[in-house]
C-alpha cells in the first residue's frame, strides 16, 4: 500500500478514530500489539501481527473484535479492563 497511501486512506476515513495501545510484545523480527480503535465513540479491539525486515513492517495482519458483556454464568472469571 505504501506510507502516503496509509497516509492517504486514514487522512480521508469518514469516522473519527482515536487509538489506545493496550499491550506491545515481541522480539526480533515479529511483534504483537492489542489496542482499542474508537470509530466516532464505538470502541474495537485490534490484534495486530506484524512482521519487520530491515526496520520497517513488511507484512501485516490485523483482527478485528466488537467488544461484549460476559454471560452472566461466566461473568465471575473475566477481569474487566479499561
Amino acid at each position: 500500500m505504501g506510507k502516503k497511501n496509509l497516509y492517504e486512506l486514514r487522512r480521508h476515513y469518514p469516522a473519527k478514530l482515536g487509538f489506545k495501545i493496550l499491550r506491545t510484545r515481541g522480539e526480533g523480527n515479529l511483534w504483537v500489539a492489542e489496542y482499542i480503535i474508537t470509530y466516532d465513540g464505538r470502541p474495537v479491539n485490534v490484534a495486530s501481527i506484524m512482521e519487520f525486515r530491515d526496520d520497517k513492517i513488511a507484512h501485516e495482519t490485523l483482527y478485528f473484535g466488537d467488544p461484549f458483556e460476559p454471560s452472566e454464568w461466566r461473568s465471575k472469571w473475566v477481569e474487566k479492563t479499561g
